[in-house]
């Protein structure tokens, strides 16, 4: 059985192919088909930490916590999400 993240990332290489390949006609060997896949993991994980950030730092300066330790706060559980999948 799969791990729902590896399900997730099949269907998002499904529609990266689709896009680069169908839609924008692109034709990419192997070796750059995989830079454009490590550029495209690379940005989602950098999208997904802002946004943990951001939101556990939003919620720790509505509890009341100083705005500085709000934010290292949120900056210390994004880079566990990044570097501990």
């Amino acid at each position: 059985m799969e791990k729902k993240a590896d399900l997730l990332w099949k269907r998002i290489e499904t529609a990266m192919r689709f896009v680069i390949y169908k839609l924008l006609r692109i034709k990419l060997k192997a070796d750059a088909w995989e830079v454009v896949v490590q550029f495209v993991k690379f940005g989602l994980v950098g999208l997904t930490n802002s946004g943990i950030s951001y939101i556990v730092y939003f919620v720790f300066v509505e509890l009341g916590i100083h705005y500085i330790v709000a934010n290292i706060i949120g900056f210390t559980v994004s880079v566990f999400n990044s570097n501990f999948p």
